[in-house]
């Protein structure tokens, strides 16, 4: 970030008041009465929250003019908080208007002697707070960065905003408002900063949060920007629908995907990028937006050109031979990104002299998030880069990280990119992780010291997703926001800013060493398994016995309700990791009944946090921890009342590794096979990830439990097995007989009968055949949760819905009768 500063004191991280004299600042309130003016050019736009639709459809200019005017009643309105007293608002054109003191803010400040003077300021998004002679002067390089100095003001006189709504305004009280003297104006490390919250936010919503990053200097999001492209958009799937009839005639158009089974077919959502159609029907496309947008043909527009979201790389001889045999790092399947910037690349080239400022788009992530080996980038090519494939509980700096060390060098190598040949990048992080909505996490460390790599590498926009979650994610989305501004703040003096402002200047060391604790032990471990696989190996009891304590003490210590209230709320992901861990402790010793006991406990602790605020709400971590209760229903279900358990399958399996998935036609179900020296694996007190295995990213593994039953059962009826989790897809082997296949999911139980096959007296085999079909979540693998063999009542088998399909010489497809596996 640019910056110029004389005078104005600096806090630790941020801008703060400081006492001074009398004689060294302007008064603006002098004991609770109005000592100066507000003054500001007549403005096109005023300060209602019209909508996000309404404020999409101003100008750039007139965007800029709502900012400012919002800005400037947002301005008063702190001062009369503040104070007690709001000032008189004059607009005018007439510098012979302004009467001293008076606080002086956008184009007639900048012609007074307030105009930033920065010259890399892309955006215009550069202010200057100029202050002196009675005389403050908010300038800006635009009306919207005029809006920042009315924000750099207010932090000046000690203001903070902590989170969206009023919960998070820290305004201090005093009854004579003094602006210090000085003269500072910045620009910002990223041209534009953008902040949104997934889903569809309410009107009150939407406004709130927007205001939150308005103040800290954000974009306006969904709003015409005056600079860059933002880089992403999903369009195949537009393309496919729009052109759905040609699509329909000519099956060959659609990506080659490979099903479950592994037979491949026409579909999956993905176009065949290689074909000429396919390029034709996008070409067509974009001439019809540029139509019905009323642009000239040399407007310099970008329009998204990626695939859709999710889905895998077209496995068609066409797309397979145009691409490069590079695995995608995360999934084990092919990537794709070399498809991508081809087909891009062919819509500009064809489109070069009919449309010469066209930028095309795509988002770097998925199965395309890679550097291209193959094909250089077309210079109008923007990529928007997210960092969805990789560790979440780590930065790029941190040596634990496997998945995040080639990350940064993605990373890196798209800035070289741009440097050469001007291609724009943009980031976006998510406050996305089904685990870190509801359990300790944070991004401090991650965000203090992966911003500067991004600036670094030329990315010029910045975007974060916000979770409803502020009692949880508030400390780092604050820093997120600074530094989004500016890159060069150190992140642990921003965490202390928020601290203190947050929870008051005596619990602000308690809440910090919260903060760091949290993300030493994320930044220091080396478990990048996603969702909640990872959290009993980063926390246990001791950890939420010793943070208790902190937050007890933070709370005798924070002086204000506010002060109290905020670290009440941040305390609640402790609370829920408590409940957590003794659920996991309960399920992983087959104790169901205890373990529902501590999921009603943990559910009733977010509940009671998620009806605290509107900015809480956290419907997406609320949903998926919701689903250890199902698991649990099925789970006591099949462990008890009809039921018994007559085998608790142990977490330590002998495992048999199959990358291509051939065990079924190698009998690896065979229980003649000497496993005496198989590997043994860890299954759901582990993680693939913390074994050494997330190199293991496609095929199969293969699990043999050999066990002995009782001569009569526990329960009368007949057997069953009870697989708690997998990912992602179930076969079942029972002495040499082949049972059933069937998809699976994390938390998803699938049940098997076994009644037709097992040895009730006698020693038994059952083989588990996991295989990842798709990637469910980074690193987790195999077997995910207890299972077991149970008796009573038969169950209806699991059904087989994909057919098992083997490929002979040729590539003739053979249908698998499910008796004949066992032949």
């Amino acid at each position: 970030m640019k910056r110029v500063i004389r005078g104005l004191a600096a806090a630790v991280a941020g801008w703060a008041a400081v006492a001074v004299p009398a004689w060294a600042g302007t008064v603006v309130v002098r004991r609770g009465a109005p000592a100066a003016r507000i003054y500001h050019a007549p403005l096109a736009q005023d300060a209602e929250w019209t909508g996000h639709k309404a404020f999409g459809k101003l100008t750039v200019d007139e965007m800029d003019a709502k900012s400012l005017a919002i800005a400037i009643a947002d301005l008063n309105e702190h001062l009369l908080k503040m104070s007690g007293t709001a000032l008189e608002v004059v607009a005018t054109e007439d510098v012979r208007d302004v009467q001293p003191p008076a606080i002086i803010v956008g184009s007639l400040a900048n012609r007074m002697g307030g105009a930033p003077d920065i010259p890399d300021d892309p955006s215009r998004d550069a202010f200057r707070l100029k202050a002196g002679g009675n005389l403050v002067l908010l300038g800006g390089a635009s009306d919207f960065g005029a809006s920042h100095a009315v924000y750099a003001l207010l932090e000046v006189l000690g203001c903070a905003w902590v989170m969206p709504g009023p919960a998070g305004e820290v305004i201090p009280r005093r009854a004579t408002v003094e602006i210090p003297d000085g003269d500072r104006q910045e620009a910002p490390s990223f041209a534009i900063r953008n902040l949104y919250y997934g889903g569809q936010p309410s009107p009150l919503l939407w406004q709130e949060m927007q205001m939150w990053g308005l103040r800290q200097k954000a974009n306006i999001y969904g709003t015409r920007q005056r600079y860059g492209f933002p880089g992403g958009g999903h369009a195949w799937g537009a393309l496919i629908r729009k052109f759905r009839k040609e699509f329909e005639a000519d099956p060959t158009m659609m990506g080659l995907i490979r099903r479950p089974d592994g037979s491949l077919v026409r579909g999956g959502g993905q176009l065949e990028s290689t074909h000429p159609r396919s390029i034709e029907l996008a070409i067509e496309h974009i001439r019809d937006a540029f139509k019905s947008n009323g642009w000239s043909n040399d407007a310099a527009v970008c329009l998204g050109m990626g695939p859709n979201d999710g889905g895998s790389l077209s496995l068609s001889p066409e797309t397979v031979n145009a691409g490069v045999p590079r695995i995608n790092y995360d999934s084990g399947k092919l990537d794709g990104t070399d498809i991508c910037v081809l087909f891009i690349n062919t819509i500009l080239e064809r489109t070069e002299r009919e449309f010469p400022n066209l930028h095309l788009s795509f988002m770097v992530y998925s199965w395309h998030a890679d550097f291209p080996m193959r094909y250089k980038p077309h210079p109008r090519l923007v990529a928007g880069i997210r960092d969805l494939n990789v560790s979440r509980y780590h930065g790029m700096n941190d040596p634990t990280s496997r998945s995040r060390a080639y990350y940064r060098d993605i990373v890196r190598q798209w800035g070289r990119l741009a440097r050469e040949q001007g291609n724009q990048l943009s980031h976006g992080d998510y406050n996305w992780n089904p685990a870190e909505a509801v359990l300790p996490y944070t991004r401090v460390k991650i965000t203090g010291e992966d911003f500067p790599i991004y600036r670094d590498a030329g990315f010029r926009i910045k975007s974060t997703n916000l979770a409803r979650a502020w009692y949880l994610t508030a400390a780092h989305d604050y820093v997120a926001l600074k530094m989004m501004w500016n890159a060069d703040l150190d992140w642990r003096g921003l965490l202390r800013e928020f601290c203190v402002k947050a929870y008051g200047a005596d619990a602000a060391p308690l809440m910090e060493g919260y903060y760091l604790e949290v993300a030493r032990r994320q930044s220091e471990s080396s478990h990048e398994a996603g969702s909640f696989y990872a959290m009993p190996l980063l926390y246990d009891p001791a950890f939420v016995a010793e943070q208790e304590r902190r937050f007890a003490a933070a709370a005798a210590a924070a002086g204000t309700e506010d002060e109290k209230r905020r670290v009440d709320d941040a305390r609640y992901p402790v609370l829920t990791l408590k409940h957590y861990l003794e659920m996991h402790a309960a399920y992983t010793t087959f104790d169901f009944e205890g373990a529902q006991a501590a999921f009603a406990r943990a559910t009733n602790v977010l509940e009671t946090i998620t009806s605290r605020s509107i900015h809480y709400e956290n419907k997406s971590g609320k949903g998926y921890f919701s689903g250890f209760g199902r698991y649990l229903d099925a789970a006591r279900r099949h462990a008890g009342g009809a039921y018994a358990i007559e085998y608790k399958i142990p977490n330590k399996l002998k495992t048999a590794i199959d990358v291509h998935n051939l065990g079924a036609h190698h009998r690896f179900w065979g229980s003649r096979m000497d496993d005496s020296r198989y590997l043994e694996t860890e299954t759901f007190l582990s993680t693939w990830d913390a074994q050494g295995l997330s190199g293991f990213q496609q095929g199969s593994a293969w699990y043999r439990i050999r066990f002995t039953l009782p001569e009569q059962p526990a329960r009368p009826g007949g057997y069953g097995l009870f697989v708690g989790g997998a990912e992602n897809r179930v076969a079942v082997w029972c002495n040499d007989t082949f049972i059933a296949r069937s998809g699976a999911g994390l938390r998803t139980p699938t049940v098997f009968d076994l009644t037709d096959a097992v040895v009730p007296g006698g020693e038994n085999l059952v083989v588990i055949q996991t295989t990842r079909h798709n990637i469910s979540e980074l690193f987790v693998g195999g077997l995910t949760m207890p299972s077991f063999v149970f008796s009573g009542p038969r169950v209806e088998q699991a059904k087989d819905t994909e057919p098992l399909v083997r490929i002979l010489p040729g590539g003739v497809e053979e249908p698998i009768r499910p008796g004949a596996i066992a032949d």
